[in-house]
């Protein structure tokens, strides 16, 4: 997200949007969350034939950049975006978050970077450091990092 809110990707992009996708989701809150994203309005539409369409009107002749983030079925694509948002401006792009390189592989991604997890002590350092834990804090939070 911090590359996300940078100010040379805002200014790169007409529109920026981000939404999560996560294991369970609702097509039409979906749709709804892009659109809201792009700063349309839905009006509380719950018909995925009349929400699709004002994706792609929002969209449409503008550089966009989406993120989908947690996606765990890459029929998303095929099956309910690709249609919408194919009359964006060149430039666009769709960013995929996914815990399975396979996913993104079956979305047909044109990069697949991969992500190492930490090793544990990185892990808790960077806990730490989010958490803004002083050294007290973190000796007092120290059962935390044995389970």
């Amino acid at each position: 997200q911090k590359l996300f809110n940078d100010g040379k990707i805002k200014a790169s992009f007409r529109t920026t949007i981000w939404v999560c996708v996560s294991q369970e989701f609702s097509e039409t809150d979906l749709l709804r969350n892009i659109i809201k994203g792009a700063g349309g309005n839905h009006d509380g539409e719950q018909s995925r034939s009349l929400l699709e369409p004002l994706v792609e009107g929002l969209l449409r002749g503008n550089k966009f950049l989406l993120v989908l983030d947690d996606v765990w079925d890459a029929q998303i694509w095929d099956d309910l975006l690709r249609n919408p948002l194919q009359g964006g401006a060149a430039g666009s792009r769709v960013l995929v978050t996914t815990r399975n390189a396979g996913i993104a592989r079956q979305m047909k991604a044109a990069h697949v970077h991969e992500m190492k997890l930490l090793p544990p002590e990185d892990g808790w350092s960077l806990l730490c450091k989010k958490a803004t834990m002083n050294a007290e804090e973190e000796r007092d939070a120290q059962y935390l990092k044995d389970t």
